[in-house]
C-alpha cells in the first residue's frame, strides 16, 4: 500500500494521508502512544482536535495551523535543518507534517515530518517519522531514520507505505510516461535535527 507524502494529495493506487504514530519495526502502531518521547525528543507539532482546527484567530509564526496540525517549531528553522540534513546542496523550500493511515483503520496513524526541494533541478524529499504522545503531541527523536527520495527526470517522487512505514518511492507520471524517469529511495540512520 502506498501513500503520497511528498505531494500531500492522493493519487492512483495510493492512500490519502491520515495521521500515524511512530517508526519502530518492533512495535505496533498502537504501542507507540505509550512512548514518553518528551524526555529524549524534540516537540515538532501538535495534532489539533476539530474545535482547535477551526480558524478562530490568526496563526502566529511559531504555531501555524496546517491540515489540523500545528507546527511548534518555526518553519524557517525546519527548512534550515532539512538543508543541513541533506548536506549536499539540496535547497529545501517546503516542509509539512503528514499523517499516514495504517492498513488497519482502527490503528492510530503514523506522522512524518517531510522536507521537499531540489538539487540541480532534480526533485528531492526527506521524511522523518514522528512519535505521537497520548496528548497528540508530535516528537522527533534523534535516532529516527531519514527516508530519502531522489528524482531523476521525475517532477515529484512519492513515498510508498505499508503498515505505516516507508517501504520505497514512486515517480509521479501524471504528465505522461517518458523513458529515463525514476526515483530512488534510501534509508539512513539518525538525523541532525
Amino acid at each position: 500500500m502506498g501513500a503520497l507524502l511528498a505531494g500531500c494529495q492522493a493519487g492512483p493506487g495510493r492512500h490519502a494521508q491520515q495521521p500515524a504514530a511512530a517508526y519502530d519495526p518492533t512495535r505496533s502502531a498502537a504501542d507507540t502512544t505509550a512512548i514518553k518521547p518528551e524526555s529524549v525528543a524534540h516537540l515538532v507539532g501538535q495534532v489539533l482536535t476539530e474545535p482547535e482546527a477551526a480558524p478562530a484567530r490568526q496563526p502566529s509564526a511559531t504555531a501555524r495551523k496546517k491540515s489540523g496540525i500545528r507546527f511548534e517549531v518555526k518553519e524557517p528553522l525546519l527548512l534550515e535543518r532539512f538543508i543541513r540534513a541533506f548536506g549536499d546542496g539540496t535547497v529545501v523550500d517546503r516542509v509539512l507534517i503528514s499523517p499516514v493511515q495504517d492498513d488497519e483503520p482502527r490503528n492510530p496513524p503514523t506522522y512524518y515530518l517531510i522536507g521537499m526541494g531540489q538539487l540541480n533541478g532534480q526533485f528531492r524529499a526527506m521524511a522523518l517519522p514522528l512519535y505521537a504522545s497520548k496528548e497528540k503531541a508530535l516528537y522527533l527523536k534523534p535516532d529516527a531514520d531519514r527516508h530519502i527520495a531522489v528524482g531523476f527526470g521525475c517532477p515529484m517522487c512519492y513515498f510508498e507505505f505499508s503498515r505505516g512505514k516507508v517501504t520505497g518511492v514512486d515517480c509521479d507520471e501524471t504528465d505522461g510516461s517518458s523513458p529515463g524517469r525514476s526515483c530512488t529511495y534510501r534509508r539512513e540512520p539518525g538525523n541532525q535535527f
